[in-house]
This record gives C-alpha cells, sequence and structure tokens, in this order.
C-alpha cells in the first residue's frame, strides 16, 4: 500500500480517516493493475448468448479501463425486440460495457445530535458503493448489407448481434480483441516462446540466407508472363507462316495503340485498348477516394501509401557500439539521386475483357496506358519492365508493371545532394514494409540537417541512388544523442533484394558502429564521387529497421460510389500500387445490395445497367505485408458500351504496283452471332472517298472459342495502289459486348 493512516491508542477516528483508509487500498490496488497489468479497456467474462429470438443475455464478469475494475456479479438480460429492423433489412447492433461508481446499499445510521444529552437521530445512508459494468447497445444503420457500427474508444465491444425482422439472426459473435490477459497464461506462453527460440535461434539464422538465396533463384526462372508471350508469339508466327516473298504486302494490328488508326476520320467511333471495342460515351471516371475519410481501418503515409492499420516491429537491430564514425572524414559530393514511384496494377472488368496479356507480346513491345494521376494515356515500352497477371483468367483480371520491385521510372524525379555520405546496405530475406529507421548519432555537430535514403543497390552490391525508393530530412534541431527514430514514408521492400540506408549530411555529426562486420549480409559504405563508392569493411552502422506489422488479416474499407447517368455495365481500374506475392487486394461493388467480386465470371453482374454502384477495398494481408494503394493516384472509371462503332484504320499503301484483291483476317473475342453484327469494308480512291463491300465474308470458330472472321475483297475490275480498312460494329445489348484482338491484311500481287 502506498499510503499508510497511522492510528493511536484512546484515539477517536474520524470518518475522513476511515475513507483516507479505503481510498489508499483503492489507489494501491488500481496503480498496481494499471501499471502491471491492462492499462487499456479491457474485458473479463461477460460472455454475450442467444436466450430466445428478441432475447440475449450478458454474463458476469469485469471490465477494466485506466487500472480501474468494475464488475457485473449477476447476469443480465436485454431485450432486443424495440430494435429489430423493418422489411428486408437487417441490423448490427454492438453489444458494449462501460464502468461507472454506483450505490448499492443504503442502512440506517445514527448521527449524534446534542453532546450532552446524547440524543441522536437516525438517517439512511449510502453503506456500500460499488463499481459496476453497465451494459449497453450501439445500434448500427439498417441496410440490405450492414455495416457494424462505430464504438467509442471508451467501450468495451463484448459481441456484434446481427438482427432481422424476426429476431436475432445466428447466434452473437463475440469479439475478442478486448479480452483481458491472464497473468499466468502470458508466463506460461513466453515460457513455450522462449523455449521455442532457443530451439530454432540457430535454423532461422541460416534460414535467412536459404531464404534470400531461393528468392533470387525463384526470382531468375520463367513466369507466367513469359509463358504467355512465348505462347502468344507462337500464335503470331503460326498465322504469319502464309507469309509471301513480298512482305510488304502484309499489314498487321493488336490494336494495343492508335498508331494504325485513323483517330480524326470523320466516320471514327470506337475505342482502343487492348483490343477494339465499340466506343463508351460520356464514361465516368473519378479518384478513388474513402467514403469516411478518417476511417481507422487503414493508415496513410506522407507518400500516400495507404494499408491497413498497423503496428510496428523492429526486425533487424546492429546495436553494438564500439567506433564512431565522423561524416567529415569522408569527402564531400554532391550525388544524383532519382526517387522512383510506386508501380500500377490495372483491372478490367468486361465481357471477355482483359487483353492485354493476351495481346501484349505482339505490339513489339510497344503498349498504351492510363496514367491514373492525371486520367491522360501514354506509351511504354513494356519490354524494360516485368509484367504479369495475378488471376489466370480470361477477363477481371489484375494486371501489374513494374520495374525494380514494385517501383518502376514513370513521373520519377531527380534531386542533387551534396554533403558526405555513408551507407550501410542490407539483404532482406523476408517481403514487409518499412516504416521507420533507426540511426545512433554519437556526436553532433553545431549544425547540419540529416538526409536518410532508402535505396536499391546495384549488381556489385553498392548502394544506387538512382534507384531511391524514400527519403526524409530530419532538421537539425531535431536531431538527438543515441537513438533517433526516423519515420520513412511506408515504402516496400522485397524479400531477397539487397537494400541500402543513405546518410547525407554538411555537419560533422559521429554516428555509432561496431568494429567488426557484425552485420553478415550487409556492408558499410562511404560515397568517393557521384558514382563510386569505398567500402567500410571493418564496420557496419548501428541500424534499427522496424516494418509494419497487420493485426488484422482481412479489412475492408468503403470508397465513395461511382455515378454515371444512363447506366453502368463496365468498370476498369487503374492502381498506382505495390502488390506483393501472397497477398490480395481487390475491388468489389454493391449490386443488388450484395458486395460482389467485379471480374467475377458473370455476365449478369451489370445487367440491370445501375446508374450507381457502391464500391469497397479488400485486403487479404499477412501479419508482415499487404499491397499498398495510393488512393490519391488510383481511378475508377465506369462506362456503358454504344450499340455500334466504326473503326477506321491508317492508309495502306503498297510498296510497288497495284492489287487485284485484298483479304482481311480478325480475331473476335466474345463475338455472339445472335446478339451482335461484324463486317468489313475498304475505303479506296481520291480522298478514300469509295467504299467497296466484300466479295465474301466467312466466320470461323476457332479452338479456343474465338471467331476467325475472314472478308474478301475483288478489284480486278480496277486494281488499287493503298485502301484503308472500316470496321463496323454492332450490339444489341450494351451488357454483352466483344471486341476485335488482332486484324491481318493481305494484298494480292
Amino acid at each position: 500500500m502506498e499510503q499508510r493512516i497511522p492510528f493511536q491508542q484512546r484515539q477517536g477516528v474520524p470518518p475522513v480517516d476511515l475513507n483516507a483508509l479505503q481510498e489508499a487500498v483503492r489507489v494501491s490496488v488500481d496503480a498496481v493493475v494499471a501499471n502491471l497489468l491492462v492499462r487499456a479497456v479491457y474485458y473479463k467474462g461477460l460472455a454475450v448468448t442467444k436466450v430466445s429470438a428478441n432475447e440475449a443475455q450478458v454474463g458476469t464478469g469485469r471490465f477494466f479501463t485506466a487500472g480501474q475494475a468494475y464488475r457485473l456479479d449477476t447476469a443480465l438480460s436485454l431485450n432486443l425486440a424495440p430494435h429489430l429492423p423493418a422489411g428486408a433489412n437487417r441490423k448490427i447492433i454492438a453489444i458494449v460495457a462501460s464502468g461507472a461508481e454506483v450505490t448499492t446499499e443504503s442502512d440506517p445510521r445514527r448521527f449524534l445530535t446534542d453532546a450532552t444529552t446524547r440524543a441522536s437521530v437516525a438517517n439512511t445512508v449510502a453503506t456500500r458503493v460499488t463499481r459496476k459494468v453497465q451494459i449497453g447497445m450501439v445500434e448500427g444503420a439498417e441496410s440490405l448489407a450492414p455495416l457494424p457500427p462505430t464504438v467509442a474508444v471508451d467501450y468495451a465491444l463484448l459481441a456484434l448481434i446481427t438482427l432481422s425482422s424476426t429476431g436475432i439472426v445466428d447466434v452473437p459473435v463475440q469479439q475478442t480483441s478486448q479480452i483481458a490477459p491472464n497473468l499466468q497464461d502470458a508466463v506460461a506462453a513466453i515460457t513455450v516462446l522462449q523455449a521455442q527460440q532457443a530451439l530454432q535461434a540457430g535454423l532461422i539464422a541460416t534460414l535467412r540466407t536459404d531464404l534470400a538465396g531461393l528468392a533470387r533463384t525463384v526470382s531468375g526462372l520463367a513466369g507466367q508472363s513469359d509463358v504467355d508471350r512465348i505462347e502468344q508469339a507462337l500464335l503470331i508466327i503460326r498465322e504469319k507462316l502464309e507469309i509471301p516473298d513480298d512482305a510488304s504486302a502484309w499489314s498487321y494490328d493488336s490494336f494495343a495503340t492508335e498508331d494504325e488508326s485513323d483517330t480524326t476520320h470523320g466516320a471514327y467511333n470506337a475505342r482502343v485498348a487492348a483490343g477494339l471495342h465499340l466506343p463508351a460515351p460520356a464514361p465516368t471516371s473519378q479518384i478513388m477516394t474513402l467514403l469516411n475519410p478518417v476511417d481507422s481501418r487503414v493508415k496513410v503515409g506522407a507518400n500516400g501509401v495507404m494499408l491497413p492499420a498497423w503496428t510496428e516491429t523492429t526486425r533487424l537491430e546492429v546495436a553494438s557500439e564500439k567506433q564512431k564514425l565522423a561524416l567529415a572524414t569522408y569527402p564531400v559530393v554532391t550525388r544524383t539521386q532519382t526517387k522512383q514511384t510506386q508501380s500500377i496494377a490495372f483491372k478490367w472488368w468486361k465481357t471477355r475483357h482483359g487483353g492485354l496479356a493476351d495481346t501484349i507480346a505482339k505490339t513489339q513491345g510497344m503498349v498504351r496506358l492510363l496514367d491514373p494521376a492525371t486520367d491522360t494515356w501514354f506509351e511504354i515500352d513494356i519490354r524494360r519492365y516485368r509484367w504479369r497477371k495475378l488471376k489466370n483468367t480470361q477477363w477481371g483480371l489484375w494486371i501489374t508493371i513494374e520495374d525494380f520491385d514494385g517501383y518502376w521510372d514513370h513521373g520519377e524525379t531527380t534531386t542533387s545532394v551534396s554533403g558526405a555520405t555513408i551507407a550501410q546496405t542490407v539483404l532482406n530475406a523476408q517481403a514487409g514494409w518499412l516504416t521507420a529507421v533507426g540511426i545512433n548519432i554519437a556526436e553532433l555537430a553545431t549544425s547540419g540537417d540529416l538526409r536518410v535514403s532508402l535505396s536499391g543497390c546495384r549488381e556489385d552490391g553498392t548502394p544506387d541512388l538512382t534507384r531511391t525508393l524514400e527519403t526524409v530530412t530530419v532538421a537539425y534541431a531535431a536531431l538527438t544523442l543515441g537513438w533517433n527514430r526516423i519515420v520513412l514514408p511506408p515504402a516496400h521492400l522485397a524479400r531477397g533484394v539487397r537494400y541500402a540506408v543513405v546518410l547525407q549530411s554538411a555537419g560533422a555529426h559521429k554516428v555509432w558502429a561496431s568494429d567488426v562486420n557484425e552485420l553478415t549480409n550487409g556492408t558499410a559504405f562511404t560515397a568517393t564521387d557521384d558514382v563510386y563508392w569505398s567500402g567500410i569493411l571493418a564496420a557496419d552502422l548501428n541500424l534499427r529497421l522496424v516494418f509494419a506489422t497487420f493485426p488484422q488479416q482481412l479489412t475492408i474499407v468503403e470508397l465513395t460510389s461511382i455515378v454515371r447517368a444512363g447506366g453502368i455495365d463496365a468498370m476498369d481500374f487503374t492502381a498506382t500500387a505495390i502488390w506483393p506475392d501472397a497477398v490480395d487486394f481487390d475491388v468489389q461493388a454493391q449490386i443488388a445490395g450484395v458486395w460482389r467480386s467485379i471480374g467475377a465470371e458473370d455476365a449478369a453482374l451489370f445487367a440491370g445497367s445501375p446508374n450507381l454502384v457502391p464500391l469497397r477495398m479488400l485486403w487479404n494481408a499477412t501479419k508482415d505485408d499487404a499491397v499498398g494503394i495510393v488512393l490519391a493516384k488510383s481511378r475508377v472509371t465506369a462506362t456503358k458500351a454504344a450499340l455500334a462503332g466504326v473503326h477506321i484504320s491508317t492508309a495502306r499503301t503498297l510498296a510497288a504496283g497495284t492489287t487485284p484483291a485484298v483479304t482481311v483476317r480478325q480475331v473476335l473475342d466474345g463475338y455472339d452471332d445472335a446478339q451482335h453484327g461484324h463486317g468489313v469494308k475498304l475505303l479506296h480512291g481520291a480522298g478514300y472517298g469509295t467504299t467497296k463491300t466484300a466479295a465474301a465474308q466467312s466466320f470461323t470458330t476457332r479452338s479456343d472459342g474465338r471467331i476467325d472472321y475472314v472478308a474478301s475483297f475483288d478489284f480486278s475490275a480496277g486494281e488499287i495502289a493503298s485502301y484503308k480498312i472500316r470496321t463496323e460494329m454492332t450490339i444489341s445489348d450494351p451488357a454483352v459486348e466483344y471486341r476485335v484482338t488482332e486484324r491481318w491484311d493481305h494484298a494480292a500481287a
């Protein structure tokens, strides 16, 4: 007991001393609970069960907050009948606990009114004051797909109960995140963990190197994207085996870009994007934004990267303070630093849509992509990057494009930084999000900010500032002796990849380092000029790498709905994102009150052509990794296809002479002759003002379900030297589209 109230023999004891005695005991017990056991809001017991259709019961138990314990000695019944939703709606009710001091017993006590006569009077006063658990309910909004209500931080969430108009649905779902830990169980768990740690320490030490080597080996193997490219290349070679000696008589278009589209022609009304599509008039395109801008289920870094709410853990530490490395010892150089940006991921939803993976190999590497930040198109040579399909489906798939393990050079920025530069490289064995770096400063100079950067490394293991992922400058006034926790914008580190933590400063600061190569998978370096680095072989910088840990493996967050007057039957998503292996992310739409994954092979997903579609994001993370989304640079586009479209090709001019016949062949994906119409005509003559109808046309079903369309044109009555190809497409239902994936044309000699 922290305070003692002494009493003397033959001393009168006033009530204030007795009350102080009780208060001293209470304060001491509260301090023990708060400082040694539980400080935050917890509960024990208080199990919520279903008694009948309209009644639930909360069992006995304890509630803890700020070290204070409150009790519920008898089970409490809850009548839920007044809270039932109407009609087909449902509602989620949160059963919560809080605490209050209440008077539990009152009895008459006699009070002296006259000291001489000893007269007294009886008054009823509180004789027992108890800390009691208060049970309450927090109601969510009624909906066909209800969401749990938000519970204040000073309440303990006991259970969630879903209600329909007829009563409780299923059984109450007890929430376990705030159950108070038991000290004996915790000690037993620690003992088990210590035994496992001692047993596995040696194994883990070798596994880190083995896993890093395995990851490096796997990264060099051919992936699904490589196989897709080979497959598509073989298809093109097979089709082109009939190429005559006069190769200029052939022309080919994969519709990956608009290079062979005459978009200025008056009749042109089509859309080219990984195939030839019907036009989509008046699309709605918007940046993806949270429905609740302060949603606590996610966190956003200074670089805009949004992740499921995370805690932090230190994965790597070098803390041996054996020598001081003075930055002033090393030359002051001006280095060029190039900061890369997060890579991009695309998702299309449309019947038989998703053709980037099907056509990418036929484009000689050039593809046309949407910049989600500016809503403008740009072209890249995809042979310079890595790309992959995340789901091996025909349509509704995610495709990622990246350069350096989740990052690429599109939109990169370059700066010049002067100062002494030292760095520590690390071979990262486990993928994850780096959120902070610890730097141990031995001595501070009189001035000089400290720039801390995270970069990739070259093949020779030296830092590569042209592949900088994140950087932050710490003002001199914020630097302190000892460990400095430098918060970085979240940066994703891939497994099996070497990274460098780079320190740059014009100040003569000194940092602690070991006197041996303590970090066996990394090296300390100093910069000698803008290109070369020199290894500091007898030291490793004191360093801590702090990573995000995700306590919630499934995270669902609502987005702002998308609206398009006239209806929606297709959606495209372009996300600025880093998508690690072993984790997943998707966007779902609420259709007719039911949340559904956009991309499931369901042609009726937007059959009702809704004008408004609620959206939400869904993360499937692990404890150590998650998909990171830059929401401010991610875009959703809603469209509805027109019923007719016309594509005009650029002019095809023969290398020499004229031709008496032209054959046009196209591959149609998703074509259904019961709902679709397709035809090709040729434009020729002065100003290409004459239209030629095909003498014959055929539709042949291929083994993969696609259609080979062939149109033949006879110009024997008047040969031509140039022409344009007019493709006409019609559909009867905007929800059931088709596309042209490829086109060949051959002018006979």
